[in-house]
């Protein structure tokens, strides 16, 4: 089942901290559309969107693993 409502949002944002964790882990910068996509406009709380984030990076970015 495709992300609805709120979900399309924070798995987004989620996959955008998952992009970033793995530069940082790779010792690299990432890119600025990351930090774009992962923060937005500031309206969204950060701390959601940054453990999905972990969790597509540990796990795979699947929709899924982030419902559970």
């Amino acid at each position: 089942m495709d992300p609805v409502f709120d979900e399309r949002e924070y798995l987004a944002r989620g996959r955008a901290f998952a992009q970033i964790l793995s530069q940082l882990g790779q010792f690299e910068s990432p890119p600025a559309s990351a930090a774009t996509a992962a923060c937005g406009d500031g309206v969204w709380p950060p701390l959601h969107p940054l453990l999905l984030g972990l969790a597509s990076s540990l796990f795979g970015p699947s929709a899924c693993c982030s419902r559970r």
